[in-house]
């Protein structure tokens, strides 16, 4: 009797404080309120945050010379820079509107969606 109650014991103390919860984990897979979200964001690993707030700004900064190199290029390597500068924006943008993006982060000082149009002042 004694050893069940500690194997009990030590399975609800894993399920309670470790990340082996599986309970928790699908909780974040259906995170659809803003609060769920925002728990979720207070367990995500400081490294991730990190790297996902980093590439937005890198991200950024290559959106933002590239747009100068459409501008100063001559057809036909205008319309591939272009090409490439839409790619990515799209992904810049599509990354933007994920809901573990907003829970992650919202940097002030970075568009929330780039318009390709505004950017290249077409």
């Amino acid at each position: 009797m004694g050893k069940i109650v500690k194997i009990v014991f030590l399975v609800s103390l894993c399920f309670t404080f470790l990340s082996c919860n599986p309970i928790r984990k699908a909780n974040d897979a259906l995170a659809t309120f803003d609060n769920d979200l925002k728990e979720s964001w207070l367990r995500q690993d400081a490294g991730k945050r990190l790297a996902s707030y980093e590439w937005f700004y890198e991200q950024y900064g290559v959106i933002k010379s590239t747009s100068t190199k459409v501008k100063l290029a001559q057809e036909p390597e205008k319309t591939a820079i272009k090409m490439v500068l839409t790619d990515m924006v799209e992904d810049y943008n599509s990354k933007s509107r994920m809901n573990r993006t907003k829970a992650m982060w919202k940097a002030q000082d970075l568009p929330y969606q780039i318009d390709i149009n505004e950017l290249l002042g077409e």
